[in-house]
């Protein structure tokens, strides 16, 4: 089917699906192609089933999956090669050989990409289409995409906290930035003497909490659930950090439990609920259920596969009547929840302060984001959260 205007929206999450489907419905007109793309890169399988599912809110021209696939026990903690290439690729004369090489990688991969791109999309595109590119930030698609559609309109969704970082990199291409905080964002950029008429506000949030509602219907998400037996206790919402990068040490886990439980009166008159990120280690998963099994606290964890790979902004309308307070150290997810079920009776923490103390054998390009990023989180993120 041929057409006019070709809409083409990159996801890389369940939360980046829902984002792209309320600004596809936004800018949908009549006649054009609205295609949804699943970014190239390693991905659980478990992961892909949820976007593929997610994405039946919306009726897509096309959707394809670029995702290279992987088992559900695959560990994202770092290997010692990934290690020592983080520590040292900074180096004056490695990082020149470093950026060499990698430019060499990304230009085959760029090139297998334009292919299968072309073999997706020329069943919709004339010589005279318009195309219109919905990127995220920091995405394998977003080179080759511009690369063959060199004339397209440039637009980035968030889909994290790292897009607010990332999007003022000289080398990101311009374009207009759908996100949550955009006018937290453009007073921000304004203090800081930089232009912010590219910030533009992503369409009908109010909308999210009946969107999770009917995705929390499905039947798999709803058996993992009822298995949890959540007790009729107050919730205390954690969000698990993957922070594996950072080469935190061991005790990082039981210091960042410590560090919550010390912000409640009687910490143990509430129920822990803990929701694991996507990426975060086995290892990790390990330290933080043999912390709160020696304290004997009341605590259930989403470690189920689906329940892993679901985005906690969906999950948490379930137990939002429930819950009292949300805990994370920089998780985009509190943010994100902060504003999406803000006219609830909830407290929503967050402590990079702490984190700050578990980075010093952090690769520097990692050291050096988090110093770059706090202000943002700081000053944008965190309107509706409290320090701990």
């Amino acid at each position: 089917m041929k057409s006019r205007h070709v809409r083409i929206f990159l996801s890389t999450s369940q939360i980046c699906t829902i984002y792209a489907t309320l600004l596809a419905k936004a800018t949908r007109q009549e006649g054009d192609a609205a295609i949804l793309f699943i970014d190239g890169s390693k991905r659980k399988q478990g992961l892909i089933d949820l976007i593929t599912k997610t994405s039946k809110i919306y009726p897509w021209t096309l959707l394809h999956d670029f995702s290279i696939p992987m088992g559900e026990d695959h560990d994202y903690n770092p290997t010692i090669g990934k290690n020592i290439t983080r520590k040292f690729k900074n180096w004056p004369f490695i990082k020149s050989i470093y950026d060499f090489m990698l430019k060499k990688h990304m230009d085959r991969i760029d090139i297998h990409y334009r292919k299968e791109l072309l073999l997706q999309l020329n069943p919709y595109l004339t010589k005279d289409t318009q195309i219109s590119l919905y990127m995220l930030t920091q995405t394998y698609l977003n080179s080759p995409l511009m690369q063959l559609f060199p004339s397209a309109s440039i637009n980035y969704i968030e889909h994290g906290m790292g897009d607010y970082y990332y999007i003022l990199d000289p080398k990101t291409p311009k374009g207009n930035f759908y996100c949550l905080f955009s006018e937290g964002y453009k007073k921000f950029l304004t203090k800081n003497g930089q232009s912010a008429n590219w910030v533009k506000n992503l369409p009908d949030v109010n909308s999210f909490s009946e969107i999770a509602k009917q995705l929390n219907n499905d039947q798999e998400n709803k058996s993992n659930v009822d298995k949890l037996k959540i007790p009729e206790l107050p919730i205390v919402f954690i969000l698990l950090e993957a922070v594996d990068m950072y080469n935190v040490k061991s005790a990082f886990w039981s210091d960042y439990l410590d560090h919550i439980f010390l912000q409640l009166e009687k910490p143990k008159q509430y129920h822990y609920l803990l929701k694991p990120h996507p990426m975060q280690s086995a290892e990790s998963m390990v330290a933080t259920t043999k912390h709160l099994d020696s304290l004997g606290y009341s605590y259930s964890i989403l470690d189920e596969s689906q329940l892993i790979n679901t985005s906690a902004e969906v999950l948490f309308s379930i137990w939002e009547k429930q819950t009292r307070h949300v805990f994370c150290l920089f998780s985009s997810g509190c943010y994100y929840l902060s504003q999406l079920y803000s006219g609830t009776n909830i407290q929503y923490w967050y402590s990079t302060e702490f984190l700050s103390h578990y980075i010093s054998n952090a690769p520097p390009q990692f050291k050096k984001m988090f110093v770059e990023i706090r202000p943002i989180i700081e000053e944008v993120l965190t309107e509706k959260c409290k320090s701990y």
